[in-house]
């Protein structure tokens, strides 16, 4: 039987007094899409960045295809070795470096072969071949979030995890960044977790619903 591509088993953090999550449990499979509704701070964040292995649980299990990057809520599998990405609602890109050079060099530190085509054949898919030589200040929004999606695409990831990508923009621009998004989809197979505020876009997404409030997770 195959392991599921992402397994989150009874996870618990609390900051301070308040507790975020509260014994979180789901499964994703290879290839599925799962969105996360809730308004702010209910822990949508957190929850990523723990499966990302940038946060650490108080208690519960992180499962990875199989394998538990969480032992005794210590990390065993470093954010670097869980084939997961992550793209920020501030896309985190590194503003020292080219168009290019974001991706090759995210792509090096990975380990991965064919640097240089797989950089390039990437960008060029999603529209930024003529940007390569450009540093992100240099880049409009909806080319810097391009950027993000590239970045994160050429890493071949089995998971990929989305934090409100969209959430600073306008109505129109959020459509049209959800329909590059979707584009994206289009070339991976990785399994998606989305969190948002906006139940259009949970729903645009086209998977399975889920709702997290007041630290419990359930199905819509």
């Amino acid at each position: 039987m195959t392991s599921p591509q992402l397994a989150v088993s009874q996870i618990s953090k609390s900051f301070a007094e308040r507790k975020v999550l509260d014994k979180i449990s789901f499964e994703l499979e290879a290839g599925q899409r799962v969105s996360i509704q809730g308004p702010s701070g209910t822990g949508k964040t957190t929850l990523l960045r723990i499966i990302a292995g940038l946060d650490l649980p108080d208690s519960g299990k992180v499962v990875l295809n199989g394998q538990d990057a969480t032992v005794d809520c210590k990390s065993l599998l470093q954010p670097w070795q869980r084939n997961v990405q992550l793209v920020f609602q501030d896309l985190g890109l590194w503003p020292t470096r080219t168009v290019l050079q974001n991706v090759t060099d995210a792509r090096k530190a990975a380990g991965l072969p064919n640097v240089q085509q797989v950089a390039v054949e990437t960008l060029t898919a999603l529209g930024l071949q003529n940007l390569i030589k450009r540093k992100p200040a240099k880049l409009s929004g909806g080319e810097a979030r391009r950027l993000a999606f590239a970045r994160a695409l050429a890493l071949e990831p089995k998971l990929l995890l989305l934090d409100e990508p969209f959430a600073s923009l306008d109505p129109q621009a959020r459509h049209s960044g959800f329909d590059l998004l979707e584009q994206v989809l289009e070339r991976s197979s990785a399994a998606v977790l989305l969190v948002t505020h906006d139940p259009e876009e949970a729903a645009r997404l086209n998977g399975t619903q889920m709702n997290l409030s007041d630290g419990v997770l359930q199905c819509q």
